[in-house]
């Protein structure tokens, strides 16, 4: 007699009084029969085994209630479904920082690196601006970032600083870095010249004049042909202090003016 012949006979007496001992002895019988298999077929690898409940008897099963009839899993696919837990990570979610969103920022600090994919914008004449300057071209240019993140190239007013590679154009550079560069400045917007460039008076943090500070230590001269307001006057009287000090660009016998030097030198 085979094995589902005895356990259709046993099902056959079972009722509520018998019950346990009959679905015992059915366990018992499908148990050694596993293992029975199992010893026969030693090749047989751990993927390849049916599942106990594949040689149940249909009466057994609707007694037990139907199994899944989805074809049995290899053990090898369960990792497939186990998320991987740095993927997850990568896919959560989270807020991200915009390539092209401007960056962090303390309320009234502007930032320190510049929009690169706008052009400099322009502010108009009165208007004040509150930032930061990123970098210094010469000494009395420099790019600048509003509190706002919008970006300004900035041309001191007044003031004519030797060109970069002009004598005393790179001791000009090095003494306006000094004061601007990475710290916090209020511009008054007092126009914007050919370049587009926002021509402004710049104050520092502790108040002084960049551009009388310029003039102080010899390192421009006063742009008598744009400075029209009435400081100008004291800026003046700057200069020749610093040429009778001889200092900065005053060092020399007979500096020569950026204008004169850029007739000569002319931008290509």
């Amino acid at each position: 007699m085979s094995l589902n012949q005895i356990i259709r006979l046993l099902l056959s007496r079972l009722n509520a009084r018998t019950a346990p001992v009959v679905l015992f002895l059915v366990a018992v019988l499908m148990v050694g029969n596993y293992f029975l298999e199992r010893k026969n077929s030693p090749s047989t690898s751990v993927g390849q085994i049916a599942p106990p409940h594949s040689s149940l008897p249909q009466e057994l099963s609707q007694q037990r209630g139907a199994p899944d009839s989805r074809p049995a899993r290899r053990p090898d696919s369960i990792s497939q479904e186990i998320p991987n837990p740095a993927s997850s990570a990568k896919s959560a979610s989270f807020p991200t920082a915009d390539a092209t969103s401007a960056p962090s920022r303390s309320p009234g600090q502007a930032s320190a690196i510049p929009d690169t994919s706008q052009k400099y914008r322009t502010a108009a004449k009165g208007s004040k601006l509150t930032g930061r300057a990123i970098s210094v071209a010469d000494g009395d240019t420099l790019s600048f970032v509003a509190t706002d993140g919008s970006s300004y190239r900035v041309r001191v007013y007044g003031v004519d600083s030797p060109e970069l590679h002009q004598s005393g154009g790179e001791a000009a550079q090095i003494f306006s870095a000094a004061l601007t560069r990475n710290r916090d400045l209020e511009l008054t917007v007092m126009d914007t010249d050919s370049y587009q460039r926002t021509v402004a008076i710049v104050t520092l943090p502790d108040g002084r004049i960049l551009n009388a500070e310029l003039i102080r230590a010899g390192h421009a001269w006063v742009y008598k042909r744009h400075c029209i307001t009435p400081q100008c006057k004291d800026w003046l009287a700057l200069e020749a202090g610093a040429r009778k000090a001889r200092r900065g660009l005053w060092q020399e016998e007979n500096p020569e003016p950026p204008r004169n030097w850029r007739k000569e030198h002319p931008r290509r």
